[in-house]
């Protein structure tokens, strides 16, 4: 699972233009839940909610371009990595084909939470200008997942 997400702004900061230009992307090498399902049986079906801890494997990049008054610029390049824990949350049905197949499809939705991928300063004392740019990443995303299963 991959996603991205690009931009450019320009600010106008007591009167003066500054460009910024930022990108960043994350991969999920890998995923997986620890969970309980809490739901009800009518007859072949059953009707779920389900939650618990979600963990994964997540490696980001990012960067980030700033131009400010006279000339000063600054881009900093940054990557991160690591297993990130969190939440997941969803519901499910399950319905039984024959006494050991059933038919399944899940939904869920999976929080692995945020990671400060940049935090960075620019000062340019002579001109009197200050400037901090920040990059967080939020890990979000959702899941849905059918299948055929057998009971021994």
């Amino acid at each position: 699972m991959e996603g991205r997400f690009e931009g450019n702004q320009i600010l106008t900061v007591n009167g003066t233009s500054v460009a910024t230009t930022f990108g960043t992307g994350s991969e999920i090498a890998w995923f997986g839940t620890v969970r309980g399902r809490l739901g009800y049986a009518w007859d072949r079906l059953f009707l779920y909610a389900t939650g618990g801890a979600a963990y994964g494997k997540v490696d980001t990049h990012g960067t980030f371009s700033f131009a400010g008054p006279n000339g000063v610029a600054q881009t900093t390049s940054v990557a991160s990595g690591g297993t990130q824990w969190g939440w997941t949350a969803g519901a499910g049905l399950e319905y039984a084909l024959a006494p050991q197949w059933s038919f399944k499809t899940e939904y869920l939705y999976i929080d692995l939470g945020s990671r400060t991928l940049l935090s960075s300063a620019i000062n340019d004392v002579a001109n009197g200008f200050t400037a901090n740019a920040g990059m967080d990443v939020d890990t979000k995303f959702h899941t849905i997942k059918a299948g055929v299963n057998y009971r021994f």
